[in-house]
């Protein structure tokens, strides 16, 4: 009878599926420039769609992925600039209260890997500051 319940047991254990994955969706305008951006967390990383609209003149749209330590997205930005080539650029957001602030730096390139230089990377006041929103709000 044990042995019955030990396999039950077992094998419903077996089964549970943990969705370890969250999908949030955030928004910021500034000016004329819109950006999008929708990111699949896991437990150590992140991936996901930005898109940043710069008025009538264009967009820049691609592929974020990259590692999350503590409150800090750390990662790159693989996109297409309108009517131009592929770029790779690094990527880093600072979460605070739901929000996502966008870092800046001096970005140099190590075996094709683009990062910010160690002490140049700082997230002003004048950077994007991401605020969440619902799925139909947008733009994909």
């Amino acid at each position: 009878m044990f042995f019955v319940v030990a396999v039950i047991f077992l094998l419903h254990s077996c089964n549970k599926r943990e969705n370890s994955s969250i999908k949030k969706f955030y928004k910021v305008s500034k000016g004329d420039s819109t950006a999008y951006l929708s990111l699949v967390f896991t437990k150590n990383t992140f991936y996901g769609e930005y898109e940043i609209q710069y008025g009538l003149l264009g967009k820049d749209s691609g592929a974020v992925r990259g590692n999350r330590i503590g409150d800090t997205l750390r990662g790159d930005f693989c996109y297409r600039s309108y009517g131009g080539d592929i770029k790779r650029v690094p990527f880093v957001l600072l979460e605070k209260n739901q929000k996502l602030k966008q870092g800046t730096g001096i970005i140099s390139t190590y075996m094709t890997i683009p990062f910010y230089v160690k002490g140049t990377l700082e997230f002003k006041e004048s950077n994007f500051l991401f605020k969440p929103i619902e799925k139909s709000q947008s733009s994909k």
